[in-house]
């Protein structure tokens, strides 16, 4: 739907122009997935892991997300939902050329 996007794309430059940074929310919601594939792994791997080893192992994960967005975002000149889209879409195209 387009107005929703519109809004969006409003918003974002409000926020831009006030210098706020807003984390995207596929990287700002990406936590709980972490954990759910560690739990997975776990699970496949019959091994239970202490709270503080799944902290760490998610803290280095979302650090080097947030890190890698960050890049894209100051590469591009852009906000950071737009080096999140950018990264991702990165990704996908390099997995494919390897194909």
């Amino acid at each position: 739907m387009l107005v929703p996007q519109l809004a969006v794309e409003y918003e974002d430059k409000i926020l831009d122009k006030k210098g706020i940074i807003v984390v995207p929310d596929v990287l700002a919601n990406s936590g709980g997935v972490i954990v759910s594939y560690f739990e997975w792994l776990q699970n496949m791997e019959n091994e239970s892991w202490a709270e503080e080893e799944v902290t760490r192992k998610l803290k280095a994960k979302i650090t080097k997300a947030f890190d890698d967005t960050w890049k894209y975002m100051e590469d591009l000149g852009t906000n950071m939902r737009m080096g999140a889209y950018a990264l991702g879409v990165s990704r996908v195209v390099e997995e494919l050329e390897k194909k």
